[in-house]
């Protein structure tokens, strides 16, 4: 009989091992990459609707800088806008038709603070922008 001293190749034990390893290693780069894409497309929607909630700003600035609280109603209406009793509510579902839901309150410097809430995609979450609209001089004088 002859001893062989020289083992070249692989047995079959190294084999299934070296295939498990590879497959752990697979499986874990899979992982990351489907869990990516989920992120990308729902910060995808997130932009979209932020998008909207600022695009509905720029037209309200768009024709005036400041406003009195019957004019900037009346433009947020004309913009399908929703009118919430506070801002506590204001990411209670759209309306079927309308655009986005709104909530406007004085603020202490003689203006508006405006928050604008758009859905995120069909039954997604409100993302809320919230900005500061001057009154008009008018409106500051009917105060005084």
């Amino acid at each position: 009989m002859r001893i062989l001293k020289s083992e070249k190749g692989m047995t079959l034990v190294e084999v299934i091992i070296s295939i498990a390893i590879l497959g752990i290693i697979v499986t874990a780069f899979l992982s990351l990459f489907g869990n990516g894409f989920v992120s990308i497309a729902s910060f995808g929607g997130k932009s979209e609707a932020v998008l909207g909630a600022s695009d509905i700003l720029e037209q309200v600035y768009s024709e005036s800088e400041s406003y009195t609280e019957s004019e900037l109603e009346d433009k947020l209406v004309l913009l399908d806008g929703v009118k919430k009793d506070n801002v506590g509510n204001i990411e209670d579902s759209i309306p079927e038709g309308k655009g986005f839901n709104y909530y406007f309150e004085d603020a202490d410097l003689n203006g508006f603070n405006l928050t604008i809430a758009v859905q995120n995609g069909k039954k997604g979450s409100m993302e809320k922008l919230t900005t500061f609209i001057p009154k008009t001089p008018e409106a500051k004088k009917d105060e005084s």
